[in-house]
């Protein structure tokens, strides 16, 4: 069946820019088949630039011309060349960039492609192309005629179907592939709505409009129509039907809930409708269903502990089951969840499949009669596919790309699945400044891709950390005062290694990074100078000493335990300094002294290790509500990362006064992961920082 799409038509023609098209009047940029999606007035500044080209033009030249009818900042003008700088070096790498002249304003440049030299004629001998190809005539004249028709799979190709500002979000292809909806949110406080495009190309129309959150849109099998889940800003939800055709609105069914997960599911004929949601704030997710016929929400099935959540419920139309992931909590085991599927007319549970990972998205793909799951862990993602008997299969691996909701195609191989893209950049906060929360960041190395797990020496000359700039997960390393000494120290081919945690010695000689089952050293050109290796464990958080250089601290993660570890470079020397119980110590040194400080994950205390004595000797704060990654010692006290009345804070709680005081919103830093690092004479701090996140939609057809 063909799902009806209105054509818009344009108003004006494109702007050709080389191989770009620009449509003002959609903000919208094309290169081939991709577009992209700008706000209005980063367009217009765009458009100025290229009006310009190659010419300097100041900030003042911009507000004239640009916003001329607004009162506008020196300071936005710069933030919104930052910010298409940004967008220019994300999408057209080296295609259009933008120049600042240091005092006097920008130049954008355009790189024209060399035209290709034209090759002399060369006459060839025709024979060896007989002998090349006589082979492959013969054998096709058996497959097609002897041994039947074979069909070969074209291998497994990723493309983008939506590359926009904003978040494209909760996929679902039409059942003839054509068209695409999904939920966009174009930018930070606004609304996400429902949206449809063809998959082969067109501008997006808007299906729904108004002050709720409309999510989760799903083709209405049999009908020219979508239904969908609206979030309504005064509480509650409702699931509703919207024609493509007369574009009316009918409500199906409101959610009596106070607490909805946004995620539902319902049958192919619309009589039933699935969801995971708390009946209050203070319960745990369940599932209900909703029966057309009867009229009345009920619990699939009756509760008998609150001890695990239902979420992701999955119908499958054909058997008359309800699939679903199911988090629960063993007291030794810590967090698992299971794939379960669940035969609503006997009531009879299934486990699938057990795992510990994050679920980024699950769905249902018929054609082959399983399931697809994206998990997260540890940086790096896997596509798992599971079968109704449970047999599993590794789709994909080492996925460093954050996936999210994923959609199968109900009548191809093909899915569709969110890609959440971001770049996260080191930023220095002058801590000498004389108003703390007007404090600027300064963005040290500006990148597109994805910066983290940052360490700067002990003499304050040089940092070091973790990137993906080149695409895979890598090491780089460069002098603070000049940038453009940066240079990618390892060569992590294929991502054969999971990188987490980098650190530098005292005078920046040495960098230590660990991964799984392993902590590597090299010297700052990259070249190996000790390797240790810990089966079945985990290295995280090493950390040099700040005044005997080749001295390293790191913590080892056992199946049963944590251990603190010492290394001496020099006499090759390992040695254990402490069990921490359960505990997940992460070493920290205060420059100048010879104590290391670690966190203590159960009672929230930072406890201090003297390495002279060899021992424990006093804890230095009660409970500390600090990210326990994100905390960085300095001789007087502490900087952390903490969410205050919930708001991200970076906070410095004195030895002396035993005082904590805020010091800067925390706006964007990432959290979850080492972030922080003090340079020693405690002049600046330095953060990983979210600068913006995109979600684009990509389809890919599995083999």
């Amino acid at each position: 069946m063909k799902f009806p799409m209105v054509k818009e038509k344009r108003n004006s023609g494109p702007i050709r820019v080389g191989a770009l098209e620009l449509f003002p009047a959609f903000n919208e940029i094309r290169n081939g088949n991709r577009s992209y999606a700008l706000r209005s007035g980063i367009m217009q500044l765009l458009l100025y630039l290229l009006a310009h080209r190659n010419q300097v033009v100041t900030k003042e030249d911009i507000l004239a011309n640009v916003w001329p009818d607004r009162v506008v900042s020196i300071g936005s003008v710069a933030r919104s060349v930052s910010e298409l700088r940004q967008f220019l070096s994300h999408h057209f790498a080296g295609i259009v960039e933008i120049e600042t002249i240091p005092k006097v304003g920008y130049r954008l440049r355009i790189q024209e492609a060399p035209p290709k030299p034209k090759s002399p004629a060369v006459k060839r001998p025709w024979w060896p192309l007989i002998v090349l190809f006589l082979p492959l005539v013969i054998w096709g004249f058996y497959v097609f005629t002897i041994g039947g028709e074979q069909k070969v799979e074209a291998p497994t190709k990723i493309s983008y179907l939506t590359a926009y500002q904003g978040r494209e979000m909760q996929p679902a292809l039409s059942p003839d592939g054509e068209n695409l909806l999904f939920s966009w949110q174009k930018g930070a406080g606004e609304v996400p709505k429902i949206f449809v495009r063809e998959t082969g190309g067109s501008v997006p129309r808007q299906l729904t409009f108004g002050s709720g959150h409309d999510l989760q849109p799903r083709w209405l099998p049999g009908e020219s129509a979508v239904v969908f889940l609206r979030v309504l800003p005064e509480g509650g939800s409702k699931i509703i039907k919207k024609s493509l055709i007369s574009q009316d609105e009918t409500m199906l069914v409101s959610v009596p809930f106070q607490v909805v997960d946004r995620r539902y599911d319902l049958t192919n004929d619309g009589s039933a409708f699935y969801v995971s949601a708390r009946s209050d704030s203070n319960s745990t997710y369940s599932l209900y269903q909703y029966l057309r016929k009867t009229g009345q929400w009920e619990a699939v099935r009756e509760r008998q502990t609150a001890d695990f959540n239902d979420q992701y419920p999955i119908y499958l139309n054909r058997d008359y089951q309800l699939a679903f992931i199911r988090t629960e909590l063993d007291p030794k085991e810590g967090a698992f969840k299971q794939l379960m599927v669940s035969d609503l007319a006997s009531g009879k549970l299934k486990t699938l499949y057990r795992f510990k990972d994050y679920v980024a998205g699950l769905t249902w793909q018929a054609t082959k009669n399983r399931f697809l799951i994206w998990l997260r862990r540890n940086y790096s993602n896997r596509l798992i596919a599971v079968d109704l008997t449970g047999a599993t299969q590794v789709i994909k691996s080492n996925v460093l790309t954050m996936p999210g909701a994923i959609y199968a195609a109900p009548e191809s191989d093909q899915i569709v699945y969110e890609i959440w893209e971001g770049n996260t950049s080191i930023h220095r906060l002058d801590l000498l400044g004389e108003r703390p929360f007007s404090m600027e960041l300064e963005a040290i190395f500006p990148s597109s891709k994805s910066d983290r797990s940052m360490a700067i020496s002990g003499d304050g000359k040089s940092a070091a950390f973790i990137s993906t700039r080149t695409g895979a997960m890598d090491v780089w390393w460069a002098e603070l005062a000049n940038p453009l000494t940066l240079r990618k120290i390892t060569n992590n081919q294929n991502n054969a290694k999971v990188l987490k945690w980098v650190a530098l010695s005292g005078a920046g000689h040495w960098l230590a990074y660990s991964y799984r089952e392993g902590l590597t050293i090299v010297d700052r050109l990259g070249v190996l100078v000790d390797s240790l290796h810990f089966p079945a464990a985990e290295v995280l958080a090493p950390a040099w000493s700040p005044s005997q250089e080749g001295r390293l601290f790191f913590s080892v993660r056992t199946k049963d335990d944590f251990y603190l570890y010492g290394y001496d470079l020099e006499r090759k020397d390992l040695y254990q300094l402490a069990v921490s119980d359960g505990v997940r110590p992460i070493p920290r040194l205060a420059n100048g002294s010879e104590v290391i400080y670690y966190y203590h994950t159960l009672d929230g205390s930072i406890r201090k290790w003297d390495l002279e004595a060899e021992k424990q000797v006093e804890v230095l704060a009660g409970h500390f509500e600090a990210d326990p990654f994100n905390w960085q010692p300095s001789e007087e006290g502490l900087y952390f990362l903490t969410k205050k009345k919930g708001e991200p804070r970076i906070c410095f709680f004195n030895f002396a006064s035993g005082q904590t005081s805020d010091v800067f919103p925390a706006t964007n830093v990432l959290s979850g992961l080492p972030s922080i690092g003090l340079s020693p004479d405690g002049s600046s701090l330095y953060l990983t920082r979210s600068e913006a996140v995109n979600v684009d939609l990509v389809a890919e057809r599995l083999e």
